[in-house]
């Protein structure tokens, strides 16, 4: 069985509970050793637990401070009319690392920031505004063809631009 159904199928409440034991059992052990486990959203709109209001809602549901979200906006950008920043002033209580990358909005490409179509200076304000000190995780995918003496100065780059967003 999968963790995850697709939507419409009629298995959605057997997926959800499923999920719930699953996710409990590895909370006991996440409280055993005081950790954070942070669930995060995925880019599958067809999922039941892909979107990022449902992740929420289970994370929600589950009612721990050691089960949290990972927001990550790449995958967010795959729901039509989700908005980060709106999401982030709504929620941040909830989530404590992002993951840091850009799409076009029809395909998890893993892009540099500003290469798609996420407002990151609407994001990076949203940021500033909810006091933001959690964990910021790039997750780009340089290309295979860059050659190995660019790879540092393309780090640096990546690292002023996410430096950019959170100032």
């Amino acid at each position: 069985i999968m963790p995850f159904t697709h939507i419409d199928t009629g298995h959605e409440a057997e997926t959800h509970k499923m999920n719930l034991c699953f996710m409990r059992e590895l909370l006991s052990v996440a409280k055993e050793y005081d950790v954070v486990i942070c669930f995060e959203n995925m880019p599958m709109p067809g999922l039941c637990l892909g979107s990022p209001d449902d992740t929420l809602g289970f994370i929600k549901e589950m009612n721990d401070d050691h089960f949290k979200m990972c927001l990550d906006l790449g995958h967010m950008t795959m729901f039509k009319g989700a908005n980060a920043a709106d999401f982030v002033r709504k929620n941040a209580e909830y989530i404590p690392v992002f993951h840091i990358h850009d799409n076009n909005g029809k395909a998890d490409l893993h892009l540099m920031p500003y290469y798609g179509v996420t407002d990151w200076k609407e994001f990076g304000k949203a940021l500033r505004e909810v006091g933001f000190s959690g964990s910021f995780s790039l997750e780009t995918t340089p290309s295979k063809n860059l050659p190995p003496e660019l790879f540092e100065k393309m780090s640096k780059l990546l690292f002023e631009i996410a430096k950019s967003i959170i100032e």
